[in-house]
């Protein structure tokens, strides 16, 4: 079973080591490493805002992988999400569930109803996953 909560401040330094490993990072779009004061900034100012989500996915009581989810501007119906999957747990399947589950999620406690995500053309795995879950 997956579950989720909202990351708190001590979340902070894991979510900087996954999206800085190397093969998570690869696949975003902005794919450069991030100094660890520019993501305290993005991640302090990401929790205080209205139209971004951020929650981290568990495993029991294992960290898993993050979701985010941008509520667009023009539509609060739909939000483009983000999903990474910590970097020791790659190839095990976690993201098709963390994904169906986070879907779950954000329609039961939000009023977002659309899902859309970008994904690089080389990322098979994202295509595969997201394809999977329509």
């Amino acid at each position: 079973m997956i579950g989720f909560r909202r990351p708190i401040k001590k979340d902070c330094k894991t979510i900087f080591k996954w999206r800085n490993h190397p093969e998570v990072r690869r696949h975003f779009f902005n794919s450069g490493e991030i100094p660890f004061p520019e993501h305290v900034k993005w991640f302090e100012d990401s929790l205080q805002r209205d139209d971004r989500i951020i929650l981290l996915a568990f495993r029991e009581e294992d960290a898993i992988g993050v979701l985010r989810f941008d509520i667009a501007e023009t539509d609060p119906d739909t939000a483009e999400i983000n999903i990474y999957v910590a970097p020791d747990l790659h190839g095990k399947g976690l993201g098709t569930k963390i994904l169906e589950h986070g879907e779950k999620w954000i329609k039961k406690n939000t009023s977002i109803r659309q899902l859309t995500a970008k994904v690089k053309e080389e990322n098979d795995a994202s295509l595969k996953m997201f394809s999977r879950c329509g």
